[in-house]
């Protein structure tokens, strides 16, 4: 899909760090498919709160009724999703994980890439703080050759950094936990140009990640927990290793056709996809959670209930002609400009998991799709908002 495309493979380090986010270089192409790019979608007004009930049983029914016939006839062995609006939340869960277990809609799975959402609020909200400039050099808060080439902090959340790909050649035990210092010596000096092209890699949100450390004298879980998650309640997100998601837990399978190698990384330890490959993403996408903890973050995010409205606008600036605001996909780039209204969000792909993130502003709905297999996810997304009638029509 994207420029440069990416194959997931668990064995070789760099295509298991490029897996996490294969999906998600969403560089539309030339043609009747790319979307026109649109600036500020999520509005300036702050949503109102999520209404504690579920959603109308007419509408709930349709939605697991699709998401059932999409097990039934084949098109993913097992899925869970769910939906926010300021009327209600829904979620559910159909078919089995890769070890044959039913899910259900608290099964948590690795998000991959949706991790970087969670970073980049966390430096907006920095930012608003007065403790990180954006448009500083990344070298004011962390003094190392990986931002030696004077990149910005909104050119590193925009993924136009310019920083080095990672050299590393294997990920080793899939059981040992990567520290940032460790994958940074994989990584050479940053010598390119900032800004001058737009390059979605991992690297970019391992450095913010080292940015939210220095400067809020913390963790990036620490700060994840304090800042965003513990406040709204989502108490099923993990920052992993540093936190461990509760059961219930969905496993992929060991091996699959499509990715023959799972059992170099998936395994039964309690991390997701596995230790290894969870630090290694680190602020890239190292997080782990539930379908309805992830559509509820998508809501009171883009809503402007966790950040300023100026925040979520500059978040969803797509004016430059990428599909990548700050820490967002135009989702419509994503899904090759199948949609006709805003779509804004995250995808995410690591090995054994893939994940949808998508919140439609005015709808103000929030649409997460979770599944522990190597099926794309992202389609989905329009099949079940059109069973749900989630758009109103």
């Amino acid at each position: 899909m994207g420029k440069p495309q990416r194959v997931v493979a668990a064995v070789v380090f760099l295509a298991m760090l490029a897996a996490c986010s294969a999906a998600d270089k969403a560089t539309p192409t030339a043609g009747p498919t790319a979307p026109t790019a649109s600036a500020q979608v999520a509005g300036s007004k702050v949503w109102p709160a999520i209404a504690p009930s579920e959603l109308p049983v007419e509408t709930t029914s349709k939605m697991q009724g699709e998401i059932t016939r999409w097990v039934n006839k084949g098109l993913i062995p097992g899925v869970t999703a769910a939906v926010v609006t300021p009327q209600g939340v829904w979620a559910g869960a159909a078919g089995v994980d890769g070890r044959g277990n039913p899910l259900e809609p608290k099964s948590g799975m690795a998000l991959a890439s949706i991790t970087k959402t969670f970073t980049a609020a966390e430096v907006m909200l920095l930012s608003e703080r007065g403790q990180v400039d954006l448009d500083a050099p990344a070298s004011k808060y962390i003094d190392i050759p990986q931002v030696a080439n004077g990149a910005t902090i909104r050119q590193l959340l925009a993924q136009r950094g310019g920083v080095a790909e990672s050299r590393a050649a294997g990920l080793g035990d899939r059981d040992v936990a990567w520290s940032t210092a460790k994958y940074l010596t994989f990584v050479p000096p940053a010598t390119a140009k900032p800004d001058a092209r737009f390059f979605y890699d991992n690297t970019n949100y391992v450095l913010l990640g080292l940015v939210i450390e220095k400067v809020g004298g913390r963790s990036v879980a620490g700060a994840l927990n304090a800042d965003l998650w513990d406040p709204i309640g989502l108490g099923r997100l993990a920052y992993q290793d540093a936190q461990r998601l509760p059961p219930p837990l969905a496993r992929p399978p060991v091996q699959t056709t499509a990715e023959p190698e799972l059992d170099k990384c998936v395994g039964d330890g309690p991390f997701l996809p596995c230790r290894a490959l969870a630090t290694v993403m680190g602020a890239a996408g190292g997080a782990a959670g539930d379908v309805e903890s992830v559509a509820r973050w998508g809501y009171e995010l883009y809503g402007s209930r966790v950040l300023r409205p100026e925040s979520v606008e500059q978040m969803t600036d797509f004016q430059d002609g990428d599909p990548y605001g700050l820490g967002t996909f135009d989702m419509r780039a994503v899904d090759h400009g199948r949609w006709d209204v805003d779509v804004v969000g995250h995808n995410g792909e690591t090995v054994g998991y893939r994940s949808v993130l998508a919140v439609i502003p005015d709808a103000k709905a929030s649409v997460a799709i979770l599944t522990p297999s190597a099926v794309d996810v992202v389609p989905l997304v329009r099949k079940l908002v059109t069973a749900g009638s989630v758009l109103g029509q």
